[in-house]
């Protein structure tokens, strides 16, 4: 999905002498107005004028709306002969032809959007990564924000226009806009997907026991269960690791998750009657719990994260929220 540039630019204030040559400006793509509701970042799109609440997710490739969703909004669907793959397992895609999509002033018109998967509360479908991934992205969500930006003549942390101290970690190229960085638990190096559309940070199995813990550790202790884009559960725990660090921001005594996500994703090749796993599959997803203790900066064509931590607590879920207003 592809949406038009807005107009305007933001000029950066680095204080640097290289900078101000340069004439060091992040160019606006757009805002979105964004709240968090019962842990999931939730902001308001229109379909065909009408508004309607969808969680943004960078985890989702792309933008997606819930079968029954769909159903409600009187949209015809077709079956694209796929299959989607999260936690949960799999679920069937179909697609559905909107008349106009539109977010934050950006809209698309006649847009496929896939449908497919169960819905999540109030919601009616996710914000994937091929719309949020066109230009640099940034999450600011003690203030309601997400923006996207084109960085025009900036260089390395230039991008942090905010005048906070932060900390900065490399981010691996991905065809699928997939948002994959480099972390650290208890000083072991793990591979985490920035999956905003996740309600808290949750570790698999694997990438628990890359940083020492296992499946039959006594310390785990049952937190409830974890749905996704499938129609199953799977159980999660809670473990306290002595730390967990994003470039040079560690947090020491952390809380968290841990659950076999991708236990259920099974694919059966051509030939095949044992279904297999998926493979290549993060370690680790670092949900909204992360993001709304800081602000997050994505710089694609450096492939860095920069994040600034703004207080509260990083790794808890918190309180449930009421749903935001449509706007007017």
């Amino acid at each position: 999905m592809k949406w038009a540039v807005a107009a305007g630019a933001i000029c950066l204030l680095s204080g640097t002498a290289s900078a101000a040559e340069r004439h060091c400006q992040l160019q606006s793509y757009g805002e979105i107005d964004a709240a968090m509701q019962n842990g999931k970042i939730v902001a308001m799109a229109r379909l065909n004028g009408k508004p309607v609440p969808m969680v943004v997710d960078t985890g989702a490739f792309g933008t997606m709306l819930f079968q029954s969703a769909a159903g409600r909004l009187g949209l015809t669907l077709r079956d694209t002969g796929m299959t989607a793959y999260g936690v949960g397992g799999s679920a069937r895609v179909y697609s559905a032809r909107v008349k106009e999509f539109a977010l934050a002033g950006l809209s698309e018109p006649n847009a496929d959007l896939a449908v497919t998967g169960s819905r999540i509360g109030d919601v009616v479908g996710v914000i994937g990564a091929l719309f949020l991934m066109q230009a640099d992205l940034e999450f600011d969500l003690p203030h309601g924000k997400i923006r996207f930006f084109k960085p025009v003549d900036c260089q390395g942390d230039e991008v942090v226009y905010w005048g906070q101290s932060y900390a900065e970690a490399p981010m691996t190229p991905m065809p699928n806009d997939e948002i994959i960085v480099r972390v650290q638990v208890n000083g072991k190096p793990i591979v985490a997907q920035l999956d905003s559309g996740a309600s808290y940070s949750v570790m698999t199995l694997q990438g628990a026991q890359q940083a020492g813990v296992g499946r039959e550790d006594p310390a785990l202790k049952a937190e409830g269960e974890a749905k996704g884009i499938g129609s199953g559960s799977v159980r999660n725990y809670a473990e306290r690791f002595d730390s967990f660090s994003f470039g040079d921001e560690t947090i020491h005594n952390a809380e968290l998750r841990v659950a076999d996500l991708y236990g259920k994703d099974k694919e059966r090749q051509i030939g095949e009657l044992i279904a297999t796993p998926v493979a290549d599959q993060p370690q680790m997803l670092l949900g909204a719990d992360f993001l709304r203790a800081h602000r997050v900066f994505i710089a694609r064509e450096q492939h860095k994260i920069y994040v600034s931590y703004e207080g509260g607590p990083v790794f808890q879920p918190p309180e449930p929220t009421p749903v935001i207003a449509p706007s007017k």
